[in-house]
């Protein structure tokens, strides 16, 4: 854990969330992989996606996650770190923090996703290359990026998701 001031409204940490719920989300937030202008011109649009987080990154880290987040402070991200899921791979790195009612907003900071596809912000898309961006399996659970600004300075050196998990704890 460690004290950011990055935050516009306090987390509501600490908190309790189950290690169920905090599986379902880790297990749906994956990387989308899209084709630049190139790859388009001379092959058909695709976009893939892969989850960021491998089964055994998640029983690893869940249990881990949830105590950290039941003893974090208003003034703290949870950070995590695991190793990549193949031999050679980047360690992947990220923070967390739980904001109310229900918004897990997670931080990867790792360089490239495990096809090797380097990770860019939106803004900064090469339209030339592939890109990978992160996403989460149901689109509708994303929270909009105004109200994410509203709550925190978005990280510029890492890919970010918020997620509305309210649907998860029922």
């Amino acid at each position: 854990m460690r004290t950011s001031e990055a935050f516009r409204t306090s987390p509501s940490h600490p908190i309790s969330l189950s290690t169920r719920v905090i599986k379902d989300m880790l297990k749906d937030v994956n990387y989308q992989r899209e084709a630049g202008l190139l790859q388009e011109l001379f092959n058909s649009p695709s976009s893939q996606s892969t989850p960021v987080f491998s089964q055994a990154q998640i029983d690893f880290l869940t249990p881990q996650i949830s105590l950290a987040l039941s003893q974090a402070t208003p003034e703290e991200f949870v950070d995590f770190s695991c190793l990549g899921q193949k031999s050679g791979e980047a360690t992947l790195k990220g923070s967390l923090a739980i904001f109310s009612p229900h918004i897990f907003f997670i931080a990867i900071e790792t360089s490239k996703d495990s096809s090797g596809a380097p990770y860019v912000l939106p803004s900064q898309r090469n339209t030339f290359r592939e890109f990978a961006s992160i996403g989460f399996a149901n689109p509708n659970d994303i929270v909009a990026i105004s109200t994410v600004r509203g709550l925190i300075v978005p990280p510029h050196h890492a890919h970010w998701i918020a997620i509305n998990y309210e649907n998860l704890i029922s």
